[in-house]
């Protein structure tokens, strides 16, 4: 590569540590080396044209002219750094002589985060009459292991490490260990001379980092949706890449969204890695949690690291409710069950009730003695019981029937089904458990308060809608007239599930928008962050019961969705990613991942990355 030639956003540099010279002394049948040296520290470092600073130190094989280097056995190098077999220290054999040298090579960056750093260390002879064939150099982990499947390298320039990024106040650490290698044989002539080395630290390749307004950045090459098929999952044919959706593309904010097995949607934010999901109607950008960086500043995270907390929770802590499936709920009416196959007694079922002075009465009632004659079917028009005759102040209402029990919730103070179903998912003065709040550990708002509030990180978020969709898709045995007690309370996410195939982003109730204004939504959160929905799941490249590992948000582990899916005969169910990447149900109290989601506000600005893991988006906050 013609170096001059190639573009970088930082100037090029080099970091450049010399190895000091060292001299052979021809005796007997081996090369007797020692090095001449001026100063306490026998290699020294410079910088050059970077803000970072370069410290090489020598931590073992301390060689004063009296101690002189001698061959080494590769298979020895690991007794040799650890002072086996003498009692003089690390690199020194039983003879006094020195057998190894280690040294310890630490950078550190004072400026700007530096990308696609190169380390390269080479050895040279040094002076006319200088011949090598046997100087060695091998990595180590710590002065005095040697690294795990480290190559043993020669004096031709090899590496040390392979891009890499180094943040801004980081530094990292390597150990090596130079020697003369040992061959069966007179050294005389093979290894003679003065001999110097360098390590040298540079950028390679071009600069692919970007700067600029981050919806900008997402829009570039995006192509609209219309061919994509969302019954099926992400593929290279069905959809890879940046999409607008169809139908949003004349909105002053078409919403542009990613799918498929992407790599260009990483960001770092507040400390933290992001995934990038879509932008909103808005124009700000909605990501979802995805760890916490590495040292080098990536954010290559799978499985419980791309996780809030390696242990997982619960939705609610209850499941016997349909108000439990909400982020946040209303009145809890407790679901009931009672062993009927073996009830002799006439009971009257109504299809409906009147309520005066503390008292239900049955309407239109029909009655029997027998649960296997009216259990399937028999019922779908008489909900209503007194459980005997046909007044109570207590009714029950009976949603779901098995060959051998009643299930049912019970109703007093003129309250009817109708009531009941708005008391439990038209209100929202309980948090849910995963939601929680700031003083509660292991929930949404606590690690939002710790994280991104105490932090001062806020003021860079938007306040979008995290939409927790109750709408009803089928109410069966929760509708008084003719509701099938054989079959299940269906939420809106059933529809597009098995139905139409369409994810939407709309949020028909305003009792679902979950926001903290009340200017877009309920006003309900205390802070601007949720839970994806099943939609945008589904954009993105999931789909109910398909498993699919090729896509983004496929970490190997399962994690909640913030999206209801039905209530069965005893306990809610919410949604969950598989960890085969597919949409499933899974019951409230069962314990999954949680991955927080945040938005960005639309005048957000990206100030380095390029979206790839090892080189994320930099969100600019100062």
């Amino acid at each position: 590569m013609d170096k001059k030639r190639v573009r970088f956003k930082f100037k090029k540099y080099y970091i450049i540590g010399v190895i000091i010279l060292f001299l052979i002394i021809i005796g007997g049948t081996y090369a007797f080396l020692y090095y001449k040296y001026e100063n306490s520290v026998a290699i020294k470092g410079n910088v050059i044209v970077m803000d970072a600073d370069l410290k090489v130190e020598l931590v073992a094989g301390n060689n004063k002219k009296d101690k002189k280097l001698v061959p080494l056995k590769d298979g020895n190098l690991s007794d040799a750094i650890n002072g086996g077999g003498s009692n003089k220290g690390a690199c020194i054999d039983s003879n006094g002589n020195l057998s190894c040298q280690v040294y310890k090579i630490t950078l550190t960056n004072n400026g700007s985060r530096l990308q696609g750093l190169v380390g390269t260390i080479e050895l040279y002879a040094k002076g006319k009459d200088s011949t090598y064939t046997n100087l060695k150099w091998r990595k180590l982990t710590n002065p005095t292991t040697v690294k795990d499947g480290s190559v043993i390298n020669g004096m031709e320039k090899s590496t040390l490490i392979d891009n890499f990024t180094l943040d801004s106040g980081e530094k990292i650490v390597y150990y090596i260990a130079v020697y003369v290698q040992k061959i069966d044989g007179n050294q005389v002539n093979s290894d003679k001379g003065e001999f110097g080395g360098t390590v040298t630290f540079e950028a390679t390749g071009e600069d692919t980092d970007v700067s600029g307004n981050l919806n900008d950045i997402i829009k570039t090459d995006a192509v609209l949706d219309t061919d994509i098929d969302f019954s099926e999952i992400s593929s290279d044919t069905n959809g890879k890449g940046v999409y607008i959706r169809s139908g949003t593309e004349s909105n002053s904010n078409p919403i542009y969204y990613y799918r498929g097995d992407v790599d260009n949607n990483n960001l770092i934010f507040a400390d933290t890695c992001w995934k990038i999901v879509r932008t909103t109607e808005t124009g700000g950008t909605k990501l979802i949690y995805n760890g916490v960086p590495d040292k080098i500043g990536t954010c290559d995270n799978t499985r419980s690291d791309s996780q809030i907390e390696i242990e997982t929770k619960t939705f609610n802590s209850i499941y016997g409710s349909p108000a439990y499936v909400g982020y946040m709920y209303g009145t809890v009416y407790p679901i009931n069950a009672k062993i009927m196959n073996s009830v002799t007694d006439t009971y009257y079922y109504g299809n409906d009730v009147i309520y005066s002075n503390g008292t239900y009465t049955l309407t239109d009632t029909i009655s029997s003695s027998s649960w296997s004659s009216i259990y399937d079917g028999g019922l779908n028009n008489n909900h209503y019981t007194c459980m005997g005759g046909t007044t109570c102040s207590t009714v029950y209402y009976i949603y779901y029937t098995g060959s051998n029990a009643m299930y049912y919730i019970e109703l007093t103070g003129g309250k009817t089904v109708s009531d009941a179903l708005s008391d439990m998912l038209d209100n929202n003065t309980t948090s849910s458990t995963i939601k929680g709040n700031s003083t509660t550990s292991g929930t949404i708002d606590y690690w939002y308060y710790n994280n991104i509030e105490q932090k001062g990180y806020s003021d860079y978020l938007e306040d979008t809608i995290w939409c927790n969709n109750r709408s009803i898709y089928q109410l069966n045995g929760w509708d008084p007239d003719g509701g099938n007690t054989r079959r299940y309370l269906y939420f809106n996410s059933y529809e597009s599930a098995y139905n139409t195939y369409i994810p939407s982003l709309s949020c028909s109730r305003e009792v679902d928008r979950f926001t903290v204004s009340e200017e877009n939504g309920n006003g309900d959160l205390d802070y601007p962050v949720g839970l994806l929905t099943a939609d945008e799941i589904m954009l993105a490249g999931g789909n109910y019961e398909t498993s699919n590992s090729s896509y983004y948000l496929c970490t190997g582990l399962s994690w909640w969705v913030g999206t209801p899916d039905v209530f069965i005969d005893y306990c809610g169910g919410g949604l969950i990613v598989h960890p085969l990447g597919k949409l499933t149900g899974n019951r409230v109290t069962i314990a999954n991942g949680v991955r927080p989601s945040i938005s960005l506000k639309p005048e957000t600005e990206i100030i380095d990355g390029d979206g790839t893991v090892n080189s994320p988006y930099i969100v600019k906050t100062n």
